[in-house]
Order: structure tokens, then sequence, then C-alpha cells
């Protein structure tokens, strides 16, 4: 993934899974949720690297399924009990995995709303 890839695709998690928006004035937490306009998180908040962040993406979505997977040593993640269960991904780490599969979430909520 390039930087500027991830650059969106966290983007994207951060408005249409955290309910998130940007405001660059914010210095050290642009991100910011709610009417009372409440830092939300720091301009370092990377689901795709943090585990912390990733599992903030996950509890936002619920149901999530996240396994370790031998010998390949991949994880393994799927958001069980959403309405779009069969979106397994796959990465070298956990926090990869289920941003991954949150992306997966997204498209397939949006292609079910189309």
């Amino acid at each position: 993934m390039t930087p500027d890839t991830k650059r969106a695709a966290v983007e994207r998690l951060a408005k249409e899974v955290m309910g998130w928006r940007y405001d660059d004035r914010g210095g050290l937490h642009p991100w910011r949720a709610g009417e009372a306009d409440a830092p939300a998180a720091t301009k370092f908040w990377d689901p795709f690297s943090n585990l912390s962040d990733a599992f903030m993406v996950a509890e936002k979505i619920g149901y999530l399924s996240l396994q370790h997977g031998k010998p390949e040593n991949y994880w393994y993640a799927n958001f069980n009990g959403t309405e779009f269960c069969n979106l397994t991904r796959n990465a070298k780490t956990a926090a990869e995995a289920i941003s991954n599969a949150a992306l997966a979430w997204l498209d397939a909520r949006r292609k079910e709303g189309e």
C-alpha cells in the first residue's frame, strides 16, 4: 500500500466507521467527534499500524473474529455477526487484517446501498 493510498484508507475508516471529521486547525488532535467538537484522536491515529487504533475500529463495527494462522503466520479478521460476515481479510499483522476487513465491510455496505 502506498503512503497516499494508506492515508486515504485511514481517513475513510476515521470518517465512515468512527464518524469523525478532520479539522487541520486541531494541531495534535485534528480528528474531531460529535457536536461538541471534542478531540477524538491524534494526527498519528493509524489503525493499519497500531493495534489499539484498529481495535477502536473493530469495537465500532462489532463482532470481530480474529485468528492467527500457521504455518503462513498471517492474521485473519472477519466481522462475524454483521450483515456482511463473509469478508475475511488477512495480513501480516493483526492491525492490518482488522483494518482491511473494515474496509471490505464498508465496501459491502456501500454496494448493498446502491
